[in-house]
């Protein structure tokens, strides 16, 4: 749901994946493939075998955001997020230690977006913790990325300092590639 958004019909082009669409207050969900589209009518193939006629006016349909569209619309959180993360906080200001981790990722856009989902904001990240090994790809998490709830609730997941520097590089080639772009234009 986080790559998503909604459109009306004159936002759809022929070919177009739609994830469900919404009329009045209701919500259909069903994988579907513009077929054609005017005024009256937008034609859908559902689930690739049945056509059905939605009315164009009134209906907004759910399809997949472009990259820039997704970098455009998390681009101030993950700014505040990469500050944030830098800050290395101390043992007893990281709250509780938490197993749901879907939050972490090492895409600052896409972990911006999980936070605004989640309803939580990263705070920064701690070295003094017990490191653990991670089974699934044989790194070593070191320190914890630290988050904290709308309610002053603070939490933290085991993370990964090389990973982390890997993303703190990255943002900063990607932000500096960006003024470049901005100044040429």
């Amino acid at each position: 749901m986080i790559r998503k958004k909604y459109v009306t019909w004159r936002s759809l082009e022929k070919g177009q994946t739609v994830h469900s669409w919404k009329i009045g207050n209701g919500t259909r969900m069903a994988r579907s493939t513009v077929k054609e589209k005017n005024a009256a009518f937008v034609t859908l193939l559902i689930f690739g075998t049945t056509e059905e006629q939605i009315p164009s006016e009134g209906t907004m349909f759910e399809v997949d955001m472009t990259e820039q569209e997704f970098r455009q619309r998390y681009q101030k959180q993950a700014e505040e997020l990469m500050a944030a993360i830098q800050t290395t906080l101390p043992r007893y200001a990281i709250g509780y230690h938490e197993m749901w981790n879907s939050w972490i990722t090492y895409d600052p856009y896409e972990m911006a977006a999980l936070c605004q989902k989640d309803k939580i904001r990263i705070i920064g990240h701690c070295k003094d913790i017990t490191p653990k090994h991670n089974l699934f790809d044989n790194t070593v998490q070191d320190i914890g990325i630290c988050a904290e709830y709308e309610d002053g609730e603070k939490i933290w997941c085991h993370a990964s300092m090389d990973a982390l520097q890997d993303m703190l590089k990255l943002w900063e080639k990607r932000q500096a590639r960006l003024v470049n772009e901005a100044q040429s234009n």
